[in-house]
């Protein structure tokens, strides 16, 4: 089920609907959104399979990064291939990593 709900979170930001508080010009995909807000629109993207099934924000290592209560989808896979430029663009989506939370983003080098 976890790698189910680890598929329905990409589904979740990519077609969800984003906050009404997002910046202006952001898409669903980029914006930031609560995590009640994020659970809501991930939890009606699993199929019936997993009726019960609560996801977890533990899931979301390497889909998204959180600030404050509030996600933002950063794929690993959409990061770019050169170590460099990746450490560059992850410091650019967000100013503040802890040492877990760079794991699934740096675990292929």
């Amino acid at each position: 089920p976890d790698e189910v709900a680890r598929a329905a979170a990409h589904a979740a930001f990519l077609r969800g609907t984003p906050s009404a508080s997002s910046s202006s010009g952001d898409d669903g995909a980029h914006s930031w959104r609560s995590e009640s807000e994020l659970v809501e629109a991930w939890s009606g993207r699993l199929p019936s399979m997993t009726r019960g099934y609560e996801p977890r924000t533990s899931l979301l290592g390497g889909i998204a990064v959180s600030d404050s209560g509030r996600w933002r989808y950063l794929p690993e896979a959409a990061l770019p291939l050169d170590a460099g430029r990746r450490l560059g663009a992850m410091f650019a989506a967000r100013r503040v990593w802890t040492l877990s939370e760079t794991v699934p983003y740096l675990a292929r080098f």
